[in-house]
């Protein structure tokens, strides 16, 4: 049996922006969410040379929906 939590990753730096107006650059961090799982198997031998597996996985993958970059003081904060 394995359980994994949920942790994030944690980005900072500056981001290109192309919009109508023009290019601009401008600092921005970013978080990425990764999903808790849990996992667990059950193996056997009906005989010696012989091994049966099977392996079951869930993982919360509804945490990965989006990422949202904010750049502080711009108008270009999205999600």
């Amino acid at each position: 049996m394995v359980y994994r939590s949920p942790f994030s990753v944690n980005f900072k730096g500056n981001t290109d922006l192309n919009t109508v107006l023009g290019q601009s650059s401008v600092h921005s961090d970013a978080s990425l969410q990764f999903p808790q799982s849990i996992a667990g198997g059950y193996a056997f031998r009906p005989i010696k040379r012989l091994k049966l597996e099977t392996d079951v996985e869930w993982t919360n993958w509804e945490t990965l929906n989006s990422l949202a970059l904010h750049a502080p003081g711009s108008a270009a904060n999205a999600r």
